[in-house]
C-alpha cells in the first residue's frame, strides 16, 4: 500500500507539478517535527526537505529562549 507522499512522487522534487510538490515538502516537513525526540533533529530535518524542495543553499532556525535571547537551533549549509 503507497502512502500520500509515494503516490503523488513524480522523479526529483524538481520534476513535480507546484502543487505536489509543496504538499510533498509540507508533509516531509510534518513528519519530521513529529517523527523525533529532539526539536534540534527535527529542525535539522526540516532545512534539509527545504533544500531538497526548495533549494535554499543555507538556513537557520532561531528561537527566542526563556531569558528572552535569541538562540540558534539549527543550522544547515
Amino acid at each position: 500500500m503507497m502512502s500520500g507522499t509515494e503516490a503523488l512522487a513524480v522523479g526529483s522534487p524538481a520534476e513535480q507539478p507546484g502543487d505536489a510538490r509543496q504538499l510533498n515538502a509540507l508533509t516531509e516537513i510534518s513528519q519530521a517535527l513529529s517523527g523525533v525526540l529532539s526539536l534540534r533533529s527535527g529542525l535539522l530535518k526540516v532545512l534539509e526537505v527545504l533544500e531538497r524542495y526548495q533549494g535554499i543553499a543555507r538556513g537557520a532556525v532561531t528561537l527566542v529562549n526563556q531569558s528572552g535571547q535569541l538562540h540558534v537551533d539549527a543550522a544547515h549549509g
